[in-house]
Parts: C-alpha cells; structure tokens; sequence
C-alpha cells in the first residue's frame, strides 16, 4: 500500500474500541495514507456499554474477564439523544431523549458495521508497554502488545499512537472518615448492577455526582431508607420522596451511622460514588507524562502530548455529553494534524499553554483532580478545534440543549428523563415535561 504521494501509509496505533476508538478508526481507516490497528482487550467492540451475560455474578470482575463491567443493568443516559452520537450517523429517530445502555451499544455495533472498521480491530490484544523510540531523530512508538487468546507477544513500531482506553475503568477509592469504624459491606459504584438487593434495605450513598443519583433513584423505590452523603447541603429530592435522606455530616458506628443530632441508624450497605482515576498501565516512564488521579500532562488542548505530539489521547474531557461532542472534534482536529493541516506551536508554548489552562481552572476553584472537566468550556473548545482544524462546528441549539438538559439534572435528578427535548433547526429546540 502507497500513499497518495507514492510513499509508505504511516503506522497508526489506536490503544480501545469503545466510543473513542471506534470513531478514531473510523477517520483513519478510509484514508490511504494511513495504515491504522486497533488494539482491543476484550472480545467485542463498545467498552464500558458493554454488559455480559453472567456480570451481576461477578461485579468486581477485572477488566481482562469476559465479565468485566462498569454499567448496570437498567442505566439509561444522561445526555439527550441528539447530542448522543458521532458524525453521519445518528442514533434511532423516534427513540427516547435519554436512551437505554442497549439502544448506545447496539448503536455502536451499527458504527462499526456501517463504516465498515472489524477489519481493523485486533480482538483480545492487550497493550502490555508503550515507549518512545528514537530512531534517525524521528520518533516511533513501541508497542509491547499480547495476543491474549494465543498467549502471545509481538513488538511493533507505529508513527502515530491514539490512547483510547477511557477513563471509567480504576475506581477511585479514597479514606471515607465517614465510614472509617462500619464493618459491613462496601462496594464501589462500578460494581452495582441491580436494585433487587437492596430490597426492605438501609443503603448508605457515599457522593452525589451522576452515578450516585442515579443509583440513588433507583433504589427509593425498593430500599427501606436511601442515605445520601454529599460534600455540600442541598436537597434535591423534595419531601414527598420520604425513603430519602441528604445529609452533609455524619459519623460511623461498626453497624450504622450517627447523624449530627444524635440519631443513630443501622445500614445494611455502603455505596461508594467517589468516581474513577485515571489508569494508563502500559505507559512507561520514557513518555515523559505526568499523571494523577484526573489529570494527564502536559497536554496541549487536553489531548496532545506536549513531549511527544505523536502521543494522543481522546476522550479524557469530562462533563461532556456521553459522545459526540468533544470526542470526535478532537480526532477530527489530531487527523487535521496529523495530515499536515494544522501547526502546532512550539514545545515551549503547548507547555506554556496547557500550565496556563490548569492555573485559570484553579483559580476559578475547580479541583485538581478535574483537570480536564469541560461543562461551559466545552463549547467554545469545540469551537476552537473546528476553527482552526477546518472541519463543520456543531450548531449552536447544541450547547442550548445541552445547558437546558443539565439544568434539569441538576434540580431535578429523579425526574429529568421525563423530558422530552429535540432539535427543531440549528438554533432551536423544544424541550417539554411529558
């Protein structure tokens, strides 16, 4: 295979086929110039929309099983269908504004059929190691890779590398003073999957973020009590939810809880939503980046390596509709470069760069380990990257429908799917309470 110029396709490398590795393919695969392998641990496309027969046995499976999981059973999204998928291919017409975990997962087995990626994947192949290697001043990418179902190892060189592995996979699991002294069961978010358990239970909330909610939701309506601990004291669900308690303080018994005015309750289990970290085993220290509970750097424009511009990761933004916007802007703006469209600045100025975006978010009081949190950011960044990148902006009834739809999460967290919001042209839509 030749290029269009008469040289050689360079090598790309594409580390996950969930949502960010499926749409990178997809950018690269149609393009002679490139030659383009996707390295996918498991034996199915998707990541974490995936949820295997037999997972709700085995909750806390690791991400090498076949029943590894990081969804339950009955999620359905939190972003409005429309902002809900990638370029060219929306998801059903006629569906619900937020759509069952099966409608996304079936939509990306549609994905990758209709733009045709399964040849590029290489199934059950796990990234062991990722260096950089110099090699006549040019720098190439080492990939340690192991054939899992043959119990083999290749070393392979690649120009370019495409880390897409997702950022809900480590849990994060901090000292919760709160629980210090209870002795019974605690598990993660990550690994819940049904409500049925929790039937006639006391449940202990640990968070209040998006997973905490909504599991939150789901279980008033089969545990006994549903406890809420959340940093700030706000009440969300209103009174009539009279199974649900928010509170900001307490202490811990080996069987319970202590609340500030002395009451002491029994739980039967504690729900940690603390959220996840991020997880990059196969990168050696040569790659020269730092990472921490939720930040990567130096990155330029949260997806760039400032060291190495070769190295690319999509999808680390947070607070971002589930795909779509944000995911595919970045790969649209990286092939940009990648095709020679798009200068980059100087090593010195990305550096430059990247401190200055993290210096302005602390200043505005966002923490460190949210580095790469988008929320009102995100549009004007995607606004950004098309400009200078030269490919199609979303239209503007996108960031509306995206502000209308947190705005009821954030007020309304056990009521905003009974929304129904579409887009009527580029710059309205409706949003109606059904």
């Amino acid at each position: 295979m030749q290029r269009t110029d008469g040289s050689t396709p360079k090598r790309v490398a594409v580390i996950g086929a969930g949502v960010a590795g499926l749409c990178t393919l997809r950018h690269f695969s149609g393009d002679p110039n490139y030659r383009v392998t996707a390295f996918e641990q498991q034996d199915r496309i998707g990541g974490i929309w995936n949820y295997p027969e037999g997972c709700e046995e085995q909750p806390e499976a690791p991400d090498s099983s076949p029943l590894y999981c990081r969804v339950y059973r009955d999620l359905r999204i939190n972003s409005p269908r429309v902002l809900t998928h990638l370029r060219d291919l929306p998801l059903p017409a006629g569906s619900d504004t937020y759509v069952h975990r099966t409608v996304v997962r079936n939509y990306l087995t549609h994905y990758t059929s209709h733009f045709k990626l399964l040849p590029y994947i290489k199934f059950r192949h796990r990234v062991i190691s990722v260096t950089p290697v110099n090699i006549n001043t040019d720098i190439k990418w080492r990939l340690l890779v192991q054939d899992t179902a043959n119990q083999t190892f290749a070393d392979t060189l690649f120009d370019v590398l495409f880390i897409c592995n997702g950022h809900f996979n480590k849990p994060y699991l901090p000292d919760v003073p709160e629980i210090k002294v209870y002795q019974g069961p605690v598990i993660h978010s990550s690994a819940y999957r049904t409500p049925e358990p929790y039937r006639n239970k006391v449940v202990l909330m640990v968070g209040a973020g998006s997973s905490g909610n909504d599991i939150a939701c789901e279980l008033m309506h089969v545990a006994k009590t549903v406890i809420i601990k959340q940093k700030v004291a706000a009440r969300k669900f209103p009174d009539r939810f009279v199974n649900v308690q928010e509170v900001s303080h307490l202490k811990s018994t080996e069987e319970g809880v202590v609340f500030p005015n002395g009451t002491k309750t029994k739980i039967d289990a504690v729900i940690l939503c603390t959220g996840y970290q991020f997880d990059f085993p196969f990168l050696t220290p040569d790659c020269g980046l730092e990472i921490s509970r939720g930040r990567v750097a130096p990155l330029y424009r949260h997806m760039i390596s400032c060291v190495y511009p070769t190295m690319m990761f999509i999808g680390l933004l947070s607070h971002t509709p589930f795909f779509g916007a944000g995911t595919e802007d970045q790969v649209l703006f990286c092939k940009a470069y990648i095709d020679g469209k798009v200068k980059l600045p100087s090593r010195e100025d990305m550096i430059a760069d990247c401190d200055r975006d993290y210096r302005e978010r602390l200043a505005e009081g966002i923490l460190p380990h949210k580095a790469h949190m988008m929320r009102k950011k995100l549009w004007p960044y995607c606004r950004q990257l098309a400009e200078e990148a030269g490919f199609q902006p979303h239209d503007p009834v996108m960031e509306k429908i995206n502000a209308a739809s947190n705005q009821n999460i954030v007020w309304t967290p056990y009521d905003f799917r009974n929304y129904k919001i579409e887009k009527v042209d580029a710059d309205t839509f409706v949003c109606e309470h059904l």
